[in-house]
């Protein structure tokens, strides 16, 4: 079997930089605005979920905790502006 060799990033000079996943789901607020009074459920993964939340709040840095599994968090949406009602419960 022959030796593998270590990976390397592409870099592909003819594109900008992508922000975070979380960011570029972040700016699509258009859910809760098509869905406004409703409840909508999104299931991912926790980490991409927490990262998500503190981009929806504007928060830097770590400043909730971790999502556990099966864990769930409540933000609402209203007058442009996303707060959070509970986190990580479960």
């Amino acid at each position: 079997m022959p030796a593998s060799r270590p990976r390397r990033a592409v870099r592909r000079p003819d594109r900008r930089p992508r922000p975070p996943a979380w960011h570029r789901s972040c700016r699509r607020t258009d859910i809760a605005e098509r869905h406004a009074g409703e409840s909508v459920l999104v299931v991912s993964h926790g980490l991409f979920l927490n990262r998500m939340i503190h981009a929806l709040l504007g928060l830097e840095g770590r400043v909730l905790g971790s999502l556990d599994n099966a864990h769930h968090s409540e933000l609402l949406h209203g007058h442009g502006a996303w707060t959070l009602v509970a986190h990580n419960v479960g």
